[in-house]
């Protein structure tokens, strides 16, 4: 869902997914994997042994999702970074993408191409 798009010095995409039964047991999973890991890096760490690294969190799956900016005038909008999941922003996450809309774009359209492939596109107004 989105949440919020900043528009800047550079355009933020913020994206939330819905909490729901599956991102529930998707979550419930993650905190099974992570005890049977810390468990694991416990013990190997005591022998002097380098542990494995961590199971992903479910909600990274978030950054699979394709973003795309346009504008009415024409815009090439680059990605210039994101990140998705992390604690306490499990299913929450962010795109940058540059440059700032110019001074005469009055609309700008984030298309979000999820991880069902669905897409959508939302046009926000006014920008001026």
């Amino acid at each position: 869902m989105l949440r919020r798009v900043d528009v800047g010095a550079e355009v933020v995409v913020h994206v939330d997914a819905r909490r729901n039964a599956h991102t529930d047991a998707l979550d419930a999973g993650f905190m099974a994997a992570i005890a049977e890991w810390a468990a694991v890096a416990s013990e190997l760490r005591s022998r002097g042994e380098r542990p494995p690294n961590p199971p992903a969190q479910p909600g990274e799956l978030l950054a699979t999702m394709t973003l795309s900016l346009t504008d009415d005038v024409g815009t090439t909008y680059r990605w210039n970074g994101s990140q998705a999941a992390g604690t306490g922003t499990e299913w929450n996450a962010i795109w940058r993408f540059v440059p700032a809309p110019p001074p005469d774009a009055t609309q700008l359209w984030v298309a979000i191409d999820d991880v069902s492939g669905k897409r959508c596109a939302v046009p926000l107004t006014p920008l001026v």
